[in-house]
Order: C-alpha cells, then structure tokens, then sequence
C-alpha cells in the first residue's frame, strides 16, 4: 500500500534462493512477481547479489533470519551502514 500510496506501481519482491517455498508464494498471493537472489558460497546473500537485482520496480525483500539452511543473514548489519544503503540502487538512489 506505502509504494501505491505515492503513485509508485513496484511489482517485484527479491526472495533469497534458500527461502522456503512458502515465500514466493505469499509474494505471488499479494500480486508480486518474485525474482531469485543467488547466495554466495557461504549460503548467505551479498550486498552486490541484491543491489545487482534492486531497481524501481523493486518493492522489497523477503528473507528469514536465520535462512533456512540456518545460517544468519550477516549482510543486514552491513546494509544498516550509510555507504552501504546506497548500494541498494545502481544509480546510488536510496529508497524508501
């Protein structure tokens, strides 16, 4: 409802490869398409992985902390640093 709200139509959630089946589901149910993000060697997603993928028709991500390989999604602590907010979008837009 926020992005309608303000006249944005984004209609795509990022959903980690090691989510449950359950999370692209949900996404598809709210009208969402959901777009895979690969995790890295250590079954975890980057903060490349995701910026790679973000762009304004992103409305947000999906994850489970711990994943569900039970591993923590460590790259949180790292997007809550303000040189990495930016690197959600290419062209170094924050989003809200």
């Amino acid at each position: 409802m926020l992005h309608k709200n303000r006249g944005a139509q984004r209609s795509k959630i990022l959903i980690p490869d090691t989510a449950h089946g359950t999370n692209p589901a949900t996404a598809t149910l709210c009208s969402y398409s959901s777009v895979q993000v690969k995790s890295n060697e250590n079954g975890i997603l980057s903060v490349e992985s995701v910026a790679d993928l973000m762009d304004e028709d992103t409305s947000g991500i999906m994850l489970t902390n711990p994943n569900t390989l039970g591993l923590f999604e460590d790259c949180l602590l790292r997007w809550r640093k303000p040189e990495c907010c930016n690197g959600y979008s290419k062209n170094g837009k924050n989003r809200s």
